[in-house]
């Protein structure tokens, strides 16, 4: 991981830092920690692992066209993998990038997806990403709760499905 800044929040000490392939343990350790209701809400689908094929597509980070923040704590003498965010760039308009955001259930509420939303939105300025844009589950009142804070646009529904856009600048 690059190291982007500390936090201490709730008594937790966090790192926040840009992920590298090498941190794709971090994922996998955070994955097996999530609830079925909240794999379900990030991959709006029942998942029950990871593959090698996904945990390398969200680890292989290029820092140009994909992007991803993940934040850490030292728990036991060892550290872990508590939250990712991370966006794509459109191929299409450059301008524009798909985020998406995972914290694990144990560290809900305690602020840390504003943090790394914050995060993504400075990083995604910092290289010309103008415009993110989110799917949301019509249900998930929880992150519906989060893009408000970030005066986030609910532009289109499919189904059940909700798709937000938010401005960086």
């Amino acid at each position: 991981m690059i190291p982007i800044s500390e936090s201490i929040i709730s008594s937790h000490s966090f790192k926040f830092a840009l992920i590298q392939s090498c941190d794709c343990h971090f994922i996998a350790e955070g994955f097996k920690q999530l609830s079925p209701a909240s794999i379900y809400n990030r991959f709006h689908s029942v998942k029950s692992k990871l593959t090698n094929d996904e945990l390398s597509f969200f680890s292989d980070i290029d820092l140009k066209n994909h992007f991803a923040i993940g934040v850490i704590e030292k728990v036991k003498e060892k550290y872990q993998g508590v939250g990712v965010v991370r966006c794509i760039r459109d191929t299409k308009d450059p301008t524009e990038a798909e985020v998406a955001i995972t914290v694990i259930d144990s560290y809900h509420n305690l602020g840390l997806g504003t943090r790394l939303y914050t995060e993504i939105i400075k990083t995604a300025k910092e290289h010309g990403i103008k415009t993110l844009t989110q799917s949301v589950l019509s249900h998930n009142s929880s992150m519906i709760r989060l893009l408000d804070k970030f005066h986030a646009r609910n532009i289109q529904k499919f189904h059940n499905t909700y798709i937000y856009t938010i401005q960086t600048s």
